[in-house]
């Protein structure tokens, strides 16, 4: 799309006369917006990131940190590093550099490995700490001692520091493992109530047949990729639970949103979809800038905000076996369908995102338009409601969509 705009944008002509450049002032005005939001979205992305990293801590109290403990050093006033600074200016690359050079670069780097492998400790706390279970079986209120000691060491380590939404992603406990015997325990105590006794019965040596035999190999498989991955279970389970479903996602995996149920703000039906967009699109920009707080139970114990992500700008393609999922970064607009008619709608202008009265403007121009739909275009909605494998093949057979 951006190279479509910037071939409009820009013409040239070739006459006796040189060569001729032309080209839209109001166009490179806005793509030069649209670059500045592009830019200015990787960089608050790159800025939580570290953030992200160094929490409990704060990136400024950080570099106040090192620059204390280096400034201390330096000045002889006292050395916090016990000598291993002027030690580490012997080796390179710092021996090339003059003393105070040298005992500077050589301060600052043992600082700042000191208070990176300090955060990584106090992180990796934290980590064992999540890895607590026992809250889950307390009734809420009327915690065991254990466990509000617990709740004050995690405390502890969470610091004051209001967290941001990925902030706890690095310091969630890993899905555990459980043994194929547990396993085998747990599933034939989950179909006991659904057999009879002789059902039951052959169950039970099935499940015997299998502990003993290519169970085991399978449970060699999970272990290893439990030993690579933070959930040993939950790509498998998108992949194979919803993607390679091939049932109808309008009654099945679909999701909506609507506005106001107990409050009617307008009766002016572009009005309230100019509303709803804009608050959903202003949800989006907070997720983008982490400003969403995460779910804490008893405002202590984090919840996984990894699909937070995939809220805006994620569509599952369709494909002949199984869909995939797309995620589209910086999206700068909504498809509108009215009246059989699909409408790309631009959300954002000038390095904006537009306010309610702009969307609403455009919404209205999508009511008043009584022009007619192109062939299949009112029915290609409809291809929602079939098998997966079918809306995959469709399109690619006929000008539908294209």
């Amino acid at each position: 799309m951006a190279e479509a705009k910037l071939a409009v944008a820009f013409s040239f002509n070739v006459s006796h006369e040189g060569l001729r450049v032309d080209y839209d002032k109001e166009l490179v005005r806005e793509l030069m917006h649209t670059a500045k939001r592009s830019w200015r979205y990787r960089f608050i992305r790159f800025w939580n990131n570290i953030k992200n990293v160094v929490f409990p801590f704060t990136v400024p109290s950080l570099m106040a940190l090192i620059v204390l403990t280096s400034a201390l050093t330096v000045t002889d006033y006292w050395d916090p590093t016990f000598g291993f600074a002027r030690k580490l200016t012997a080796f390179l690359p710092w021996r090339y550099l003059n003393p105070r050079e040298a005992l500077i670069a050589s301060s600052l780097t043992i600082s700042t490995t000191t208070w990176a492998t300090f955060i990584f400790f106090v992180r990796w706390i934290t980590q064992l700490l999540l890895n607590y279970r026992g809250v889950l079986y307390e009734r809420r209120g009327r915690y065991s001692w254990k466990t509000k000691a617990w709740f004050m060491a995690v405390k502890l380590l969470q610091g004051s520091k209001k967290p941001q939404l990925y902030d706890y992603q690095g310091m969630m406990p890993i899905l555990p493992l459980p043994s194929l015997k547990e396993t085998m325990r747990r599933y034939l105590r989950s179909v006991r109530p659904l057999l009879d006794d002789s059902n039951y019965d052959r169950m039970t040596a099935l499940a015997t047949d299998f502990q003993k035999g290519v169970g085991r190999k399978f449970q060699r498989y999970l272990y290893f990729k439990h030993m690579i991955s933070s959930n040993y279970v939950s790509d498998w389970w998108e992949e194979y639970v919803y993607l390679r479903s091939r049932s109808p996602i309008m009654i099945n995996s679909n999701f909506y949103a609507m506005d106001a149920l107990l409050f009617r703000g307008t009766r002016i039906q572009a009005a309230r979809a100019a509303n709803l967009t804009h608050a959903l699109l202003t949800f989006r920009r907070m997720i983008h800038r982490q400003d969403v707080t995460p779910l804490l139970l008893d405002k202590t114990i984090p919840l996984c905000s990894w699909q937070y992500h995939r809220t805006f700008d994620t569509c599952r393609v369709p494909g002949i076996e199984t869909d995939k999922v797309v995620h589209f970064h910086n999206s700068s607009h909504i498809v509108v369908l009215s009246k059989g008619r699909f409408y790309k709608v631009p959300t954002h202008g000038r390095g904006r995102l537009l306010n309610p009265k702009e969307l609403e403007l455009q919404f209205e121009r999508i009511l008043q338009d009584n022009s007619t739909p192109q062939p299949g275009e009112d029915l290609l909605a409809a291809l929602t409601a079939g098998e997966r494998c079918g809306s995959s093949i469709f399109p690619s057979n006929t000008g539908v969509g294209q």
